[in-house]
């Protein structure tokens, strides 16, 4: 990749909290591809898509989502999209993707601890596309980076969890 923003957030006085729940990928004022979504806990697949027919399991929130024929989930309609996917329970994951924005003044959401309607999302290419920031319910959690996300570019997205550290 030409860039990599490393983003570490602690809290080292707060309480523990266990980031835990489901998965999800979105877009905020655009359109955008994912592939290759893959969820892993110590060594074990927990999900690996598979979006050569059908997007089964995923929950969609808004949006208009369909499957394309290259294989990839889109969120087509300009605008607000949420698709979720996974288990309340699942924590202590790392989680790994690809996204691609294709149209529109932002760039993506990358969703992850989402349980009981809360939700944690990496926000890359938010505000205009002039910040990638981690938001616990649309609230800043941490510091933003300046940073943009170009417009049909793949970029391989990870996210590590481990107790109530977030590495993205």
């Amino acid at each position: 990749p030409a860039h990599t923003v490393q983003t570490d957030v602690s809290f080292p006085d707060a309480k523990p909290v266990l980031v835990s729940g489901q998965i999800g990928v979105g877009t905020w004022a655009d359109t955008a591809e994912f592939k290759d979504i893959k969820v892993e806990k110590d060594g074990q697949t927990l999900y690996q898509s598979d979006f050569s027919t059908n997007a089964a399991g995923w929950t969609t929130e808004s949006g208009r989502w369909s499957v394309t024929t290259n294989g990839t989930y889109r969120q087509g309609r300009r605008g607000q999209g949420v698709s979720y996917f996974g288990s309340d329970d699942w924590s202590d994951y790392t989680l790994t993707l690809k996204a691609k924005n294709t149209g529109g003044a932002e760039g993506f959401l990358i969703i992850f601890g989402r349980k009981n309607g809360e939700r944690y999302w990496w926000n890359l290419g938010g505000y205009g596309n002039t910040l990638h920031e981690i938001e616990f319910n649309q609230a800043l959690v941490g510091s933003s980076v300046r940073a943009k996300i170009e417009r049909d570019r793949w970029y391989d997205i990870k996210v590590q969890l481990s107790g109530a550290r977030i590495r993205c």
